[in-house]
């Protein structure tokens, strides 16, 4: 889908001052959920990893509500306000879980103790896990592979990115070539990587108790999504499950997964 195309789903974009406050208003949740979260570990490992939980848990549940609610919510927006149902989708459920989803996604990197103008309080969890600069040299390759990764080739793009197919069934097609080819959730499969990878810089355990909360977040919605793509493809979905790993392809299935994932970024 074209940045053109999108604009036709949400409308606001051509309007650059809407653009302008909506953004202010998604990095202030950001800046300030970092802020609370820096300040709660500076005293205390309990708070921060309530706080991360919740964050965790409150950025995916619009996700999960719509996979749940999607015939129901499908035909109430679309009845209700046309050719703007996406818009009005996406400023009640997205445009707030966005930035929680995004400070979860960067919580376990400012778990470190050894970014300056930190301070953390010392505690078992708090203590270095890896020999200093092995936790870089481990952090960088699984972070890089994750970029690589998280941008799926096989026909990824905006319209699968912000669950435009869950409201325009019509529109969607079934994704089964390039990295699909190999994991039914590439973009989970980088975002994992890329997370473990931010935990592995800040090289303590609470950054990976912050990665998992993260991770296991966005497990539970896997489930709900597949049964939701399978209401809309039907058989053909349930054969690509069974032929297709979920998120672990082995490692002869990661190395080509990886090949393919090059070729497509060569390619553009």
């Amino acid at each position: 889908m074209s940045w053109v195309a999108l604009e036709e789903k949400l409308p606001l974009l051509g309007e650059p001052a809407k653009v302008l406050l909506l953004t202010l208003y998604q990095l202030t949740i950001f800046v300030s959920v970092i802020y609370i979260y820096i300040t709660t570990l500076s005293s205390s490992v309990k708070l921060p990893i309530v706080l991360q939980t919740f964050i965790s848990v409150a950025s995916n549940l619009p996700v999960l509500y719509l996979h749940v609610r999607s015939e129901s919510i499908r035909s109430k927006y679309r009845i209700l306000y046309g050719e703007k149902a996406y818009q009005c989708l996406f400023l009640r459920y997205f445009v707030h879980a966005i930035p929680l989803g995004t400070a979860s996604f960067y919580i376990p990197l400012v778990t470190a103790k050894n970014i300056p103008f930190l301070h953390i309080v010392d505690h078992l969890l708090t203590r270095d896990i890896l020999p200093i600069y092995l936790n870089f040299a481990m952090a960088i390759p699984v972070v890089v592979l994750g970029i690589i990764v998280r941008r799926p080739s096989g026909g990824f793009n905006l319209f699968s990115e912000l669950c435009l197919g869950v409201l325009y069934p019509e529109q969607s097609k079934l994704l089964e070539k390039g990295a699909y080819k190999y994991v039914r959730h590439p973009r989970y499969l980088g975002r994992f990587m890329i997370v473990t990878g931010f935990a592995l810089f800040a090289n303590n355990a609470l950054s990976f108790i912050m990665a998992g909360i993260h991770v296991c977040s966005h497990l539970m919605i896997i489930p709900f999504e597949e049964k939701e793509l399978a209401r809309r493809f039907g058989v053909q979905y349930l054969q690509y499950r069974r032929r297709t790993p979920m998120l672990i392809p082995g490692m002869k299935g990661l190395k080509e997964l990886l090949v393919e994932q090059l070729r497509h970024y060569q390619g553009n």
